[in-house]
């Protein structure tokens, strides 16, 4: 009896098109860096063969950047291929990457999933009545000009768009029931709004202040007056089940409802405010993030600058506390990041602590340090045992390195500590250098020796941090001014690193003192190794501009 084998071919992964759709995705990523997009990476993809080409040329045509050409024509035979789509400026229709044919514009394309567009353009409307529907979901609209008013006809396009996942307004003026519309369309996938001199829609609130999120709630009387040709009306202001983060900038043109919009959102974690008016309504702000959003994990707060405020709008240190401390329910939902933009002080320092066993991430930009605000910074270390990563930075010239020991006076509890950043402060007081003369250039020949051994001195002295046992490296690549940085005020930094080992932090992974950064191990080195290229390239570059 003959038994036969089989051997089974396996298919090459790189002519599988579902392969080549991701190895597209890393060739080139425009993400949000629209500026250094450049399609024509993918031109030798094209040339590898028939396949490679029919897989990469929808990726070539997929991302259009007005300003990038003054003529859209090679983009009208792949409309179709059309996903990213961004204006920042007003273009002509031979710009336009579909063709427009007099008297109406035809051929938009249909499949977009992001349009952002910082002007208000003729073609926005052809654009977004093209993708009504659940296919875009990334949508970003700036006014061109202050405060103008909606037209409807966008409006009734808007609230045509079901599947947004993010949506950011910026100087419009939206009527109350234009608005709900809006939101109402994409309540059930939207996860991020962005609301910036957002005008119109009213002061009062959106549900009663008493009720719960679970509250059925009559229309308000505003949701006739707009939107009332339209079929789209919300029966009750939209619940955004799925909208995680919420970003608002209180200023003097945002509407005063803008405090109760979080009245829609159950399920949000994240809020980022910008502030630069004194008359928000916090308590009802905190009131009703307390009430209806118990999954609160993230506040951002950020002073806000304006002609009204040229330092920054400051108000009571105990309004910001009571912002941390009183939004969300203890027991039910405490928070674990807090980026703030204010004074450290008794107030803010407590209420940081309520969320001692949740708090994994802080990250305070404070200008205004000294020691006295060193000594909150060191009480909240020793207190909130969850901490991950901790940045502190441009504290300003008023707080020196001797201040920052000040942290070493009680045990961190933080066991889970990865980084830790503290930037802006005064080093110790370093030596002028002597301008050198003409003469002096030609004797510094003779100084070779002196300067060797001074910078060997100088990395002798690196060797301090790996002394002990403590085992923090540097990157061997550091430059000679990076080298003078990372020794200076060595006493301060080593007694901060050993206090850290004592403590019991074992999974600290980085420190930065200013621009030195030190690392418990050499793997770490490659984490930062691009981001510090990109720096180093930035500052080579603003030295030949300054030459």
């Amino acid at each position: 009896m003959t038994t036969t084998t089989t051997t089974k071919k396996h298919k090459n992964p790189l002519l599988l098109p579902e392969v080549l759709d991701r190895v597209a995705h890393f060739v080139y990523s425009c993400d949000d860096d629209y500026w250094d997009y450049h399609p024509e990476v993918f031109l030798p993809c094209l040339l590898v063969c028939r396949f490679w080409h029919d897989c990469f040329l929808p990726h070539l045509y997929s991302t259009f950047i007005s300003g990038q050409t003054d003529d859209g024509s090679p983009y009208h035979p792949h409309t179709q291929h059309l996903r990213t789509f961004i204006m920042f400026r007003p273009i002509s229709d031979k710009e336009l990457p579909y063709k427009v044919d007099g008297s109406s514009r035809a051929t938009p394309p249909s499949q977009l999933t992001t349009l952002r567009v910082r002007h208000g353009a003729e073609a926005m409307l052809d654009l977004l009545s093209a993708n009504a529907g659940s296919s875009l979901r990334v949508l970003t609209w700036t006014s061109s000009k202050f405060l103008v008013e909606m037209p409807p006809a966008m409006v009734k396009a808007m609230a045509m768009l079901s599947g947004l996942v993010s949506l950011e307004l910026d100087s419009w003026k939206i009527d109350r029931a234009d608005l709900l519309a809006i939101l109402s369309a994409c309540s059930s996938t939207l996860e991020m709004l962005s609301l910036r001199l957002i005008s119109g829609y009213g002061d009062a609130p959106f549900l009663p202040l008493d009720s719960s999120p679970a509250s059925t709630v009559t229309p308000t009387r505003d949701l006739s007056t707009s939107l009332s040709s339209l079929s789209i009306l919300p029966s009750q202001p939209p619940k955004m089940k799925r909208l995680l983060e919420l970003r608002l900038v209180l200023d003097w043109h945002q509407s005063p409802a803008a405090v109760h919009l979080v009245q829609l959102c159950p399920a949000l974690q994240s809020l980022y405010l910008n502030v630069d008016v004194e008359t928000s309504d916090w308590p009802a702000l905190i009131s009703n993030m307390r009430t209806f959003c118990p999954r609160l994990e993230s506040i951002e707060y950020e002073v806000g600058y304006s002609m009204q405020y040229e330092t920054g709008c400051y108000i009571e240190s105990s309004l910001y506390a009571s912002l941390l401390r009183d939004s969300t329910v203890e027991g039910e939902g405490q928070l674990r990041r807090v980026v703030l933009g204010v004074k450290l002080d008794e107030h803010i320092t407590e209420a940081l602590l309520k969320h001692s066993e949740t708090l994994e991430e802080m990250n305070l930009e404070v200008r205004a340090f000294g020691p006295e605000e060193v000594r909150m910074v060191g009480r909240l270390l020793a207190g909130c045992r969850r901490l991950k990563e901790v940045d502190i930075e441009d504290v300003g010239k008023d707080c020196e390195a001797k201040d920052l020991v000040e942290l070493t006076r009680e045990v961190w509890v933080c066991r889970d500590l990865t980084s830790l950043t503290i930037s802006g402060y005064s080093p110790g007081q370093a030596k002028e250098e002597e301008p050198l003369t003409a003469k002096g250039r030609k004797v510094n020949k003779l100084r070779e020796p002196k300067v060797g051994r001074e910078q060997a001195e100088r990395e002798d002295k690196l060797k301090v941090f790996t002394e002990s046992g403590q085992g923090w490296y540097v990157r061997p690549s550091l430059r000679e001014k990076d080298v003078e940085e990372a020794v200076e005020d060595v006493d301060m930094k080593r007694r901060l690193m050993v206090h850290m080992m004592e403590s019991g932090l074992e999974q600290v992974e980085r420190v930065q003192f200013n621009e030195s950064k030190f690392y418990s191990d050499e793997k770490y080195f490659t984490d930062d190794e691009d981001e510090d290229e990109e720096d180093e390239e930035e500052e080579e570059e603003e030295g030949e501009e300054d030459e």
